[in-house]
């Protein structure tokens, strides 16, 4: 049996102290980033083992095509249609049965499910803009703010892209895992969040739509919109995507 090497409760505190440790306000983003990359930003970095042997896989057919996925940064300005939205999320976050365990289209470390999805519908065809929760068990969307208090959507991605028409917000909520597994817990809700944005890739590809990963962005002002609660449910979010149609 795996023993912990921290006491439960030191994990837990030192993983949300990290946490929070790498929280940025637009002012930390801009002052980080400056004018001019270091080259070690742009510098690709990968791992080889030239002096072992190696088998060639490069030649062979494999049954899956590779992956049209790309970061698209130009968005046009057609609406993205509630249908392929609905495909989406039902793809990467509803729940199929309400009986324990829950069944739902992706893993999660003992079936606590700490990943939440907002929708941030700036132009989308068949609702009005708004901010929506995605309700799993229901497979629904509650509106939580609307159009007039709705900010613009670059007020939240910056410069990581243009005229977003949907963003897809993924947070954490960090006690439904370090409740059952400590400070590791949180490592596992990291790996959700991951888990979640590619399979929500997958589907938007399927759907003739791009998408961004926004890792850059004002914690407090999202956290503050969505009405995450730290304090309450040590809810964070995690990640953004950037849903649309690539400029052609």
């Amino acid at each position: 049996m795996l023993k912990p090497v921290t006491p439960f409760a030191e994990s837990v505190s030192s993983a949300m102290v990290a946490h929070r440790a790498g929280d940025l306000t637009v002012s930390d983003r801009d002052d980080a980033q400056g004018d001019t990359p270091p080259d070690a930003w742009m510098r690709a970095n990968y791992k080889r083992y030239p002096r072992l042997p190696s088998v060639d896989i490069s030649k062979l057919d494999a049954p899956v095509a590779r992956a049209a996925r790309v970061s698209v940064r130009d968005f046009d300005e057609r609406p993205v249609r509630i249908e392929d939205l609905s495909k989406i999320l039902h793809a990467a976050a509803a729940i199929y049965s309400i009986t324990p365990p829950l069944h739902r289209p992706l893993p999660s470390a003992g079936a606590r499910w700490p990943i939440e999805v907002y929708l941030f519908a700036w132009c989308v065809e068949g609702i009005p803009r708004g901010l929506y929760h995605y309700g799993a068990a229901d497979d629904r969307l509650v509106i939580l703010l609307d159009e007039a208090n709705l900010p613009n959507p670059v007020e939240l991605v910056g410069e990581s892209c243009t005229n977003p028409p949907c963003l897809a917000i993924l947070t954490g909520v960090m006690h439904r895992s370090t409740v059952k597994y400590g400070g590791r817990g949180y490592r596992y809700v990291l790996m959700e969040a991951g888990a979640f944005a590619g399979r929500i890739d997958d589907v938007a590809v399927d759907c003739g739509l791009g998408t961004l990963w926004i890792g850059g962005f004002d914690d407090g002002q999202v956290a503050s919109m969505i009405d995450a609660s730290w304090n309450l449910e040590e809810e964070a979010p995690l990640l953004l995507l950037a849903l649309g149609y690539a400029v052609e």
